[in-house]
């Protein structure tokens, strides 16, 4: 589990690519829902993404467009 803010966020799917998609999750911290970002290619992240997770927020790389990825990272912290 990689728990990070947006920015922090934006940046690792800047680097990202097609291939090497990001991953984001949300996770409760105590009272807080805070996201949670990795690498979609893993089994584990493949699993809990086919299992219709609802915590799963989207994949991302760096051909995604950042204003609607940072729109459903914000509103899924905001649930």
């Amino acid at each position: 589990m990689t728990i990070a803010t947006i920015e922090l966020i934006k940046s690792r799917i800047a680097g990202a690519t097609i291939d090497s998609k990001i991953a984001v999750f949300t996770e409760k911290c105590g009272d807080k829902i805070v996201l949670d970002a990795v690498f979609e290619s893993t089994i584990a992240t493949r699993k809990r993404i086919k299992s219709g997770c609802p915590f799963y927020v989207g994949s991302f790389y760096s051909g995604s467009n950042m204003g609607i990825a940072v729109d459903m990272m914000k509103k899924a912290i905001k649930q």
